[in-house]
């Protein structure tokens, strides 16, 4: 389990997003902090984002991340505006149940945070491009006596749920091995007795 980091209590329920791009891909980082404490944090990888205007990814990007699990906080911190910021406000206090705003903090405790999540970023973009997917791949093929690099690499996380009287499963896939949230696959979540709960694509 990740550590919990106290940030500072006024801060309250706030998302900080660190963004870096660079050729044709960009890395993300956030920090999710409830009650002033940064309960943790989440890495994305986007590629192929050349041609994208900075504006327009980070809206794709906000779309992405809160259409699913993660509910959005009453405010999410950022390092520039995102495209369309009205109307993705509005649909982010719909998904919220909420009133959500998107700050651009340019300077304090937050402007540390966002710089802070961007400095992350930008290591996150470094460490993928130093890693050479391919190289990874072959050397899985061949540890795994494959007749050719794997296209589809799938991982599989049992939790428990409604304190431990339920079990269930959760399947995330990666198209050749990226793991890009434009084209992550979250799948069937499975109970005990192999009951197709939820299916999210």
């Amino acid at each position: 389990r990740e550590s919990q980091i106290i940030i500072s209590p006024e801060i309250g329920d706030i998302d900080v997003i660190g963004f870096y791009r660079q050729d044709d891909a960009s890395a993300s980082k956030v920090f999710f902090i409830r009650k002033g404490v940064m309960t943790g944090s989440k890495d994305y990888f986007l590629r192929n984002t050349a041609g994208i205007p900075d504006k327009a990814l980070i809206n794709t990007f906000l779309i992405q991340l809160y259409s699913k699990e993660i509910i959005p906080p009453p405010e999410i911190i950022i390092s520039q505006t995102p495209e369309e910021a009205k109307s993705l406000k509005n649909w982010l206090s719909q998904r919220g149940g909420r009133k959500t705003k998107i700050t651009i903090p340019r300077s304090g405790k937050k402007r540390e945070l966002v710089d802070m999540a961007s400095e992350n970023a930008r290591f996150l973009y470094r460490s993928v491009k130093e890693t050479r997917t391919e190289e990874i791949l072959d050397e899985l093929k061949d540890k795994l006596h494959l007749k050719k690099r794997p296209e589809r690499i799938g991982a599989f996380d049992v939790s428990n749920v409604s304190f431990g009287r339920a079990n269930c499963d959760k399947r995330v896939t990666y198209p050749q091995g990226h793991g890009n949230i434009l084209c992550r696959s979250a799948a069937n979540i499975v109970n005990s007795q192999g009951n197709v709960r939820r299916r999210a694509w």
